[in-house]
């Protein structure tokens, strides 16, 4: 299962007060998005578009990300990182994606 958040955090009234009206108004806001994207032809882009995944992620495979190659028209590429969801916690995969991004090889 993913990491997720203590039940002392959820069943607080901090929670409840300051944490969950913005994640029901961004998850609103996501909602709207993909309606309206599902009645759309969402044409590609001109650029490249490079895709970052854990391995091990339970909840998005591969082949999920591969997805993303239908909204360019320029180079794409998918990499996968050793760990799950939160591949990014994993101490070696920073310094490769700092990398990555540094030397510009992210398109």
């Amino acid at each position: 299962m993913l990491r997720q958040v203590p039940d002392r955090v959820l069943n607080s009234e901090f929670f409840d007060d300051n944490l969950l009206p913005p994640i029901r108004s961004d998850f609103s806001i996501v909602k709207g998005i993909i309606e309206n994207a599902q009645d759309k032809e969402i044409e590609s882009l001109p650029i490249g578009i490079t895709c970052l995944y854990g391995v091990d992620d339970p909840v998005v495979r591969k082949e999920d990300m591969v997805g993303w190659k239908r909204y360019t028209s320029g180079k794409f590429r998918c990499i996968g990182y050793k760990g799950d969801h939160f591949f990014l916690y994993e101490k070696n995969n920073i310094s490769k994606i700092v990398s990555l991004i540094k030397h510009a090889e992210c398109f």
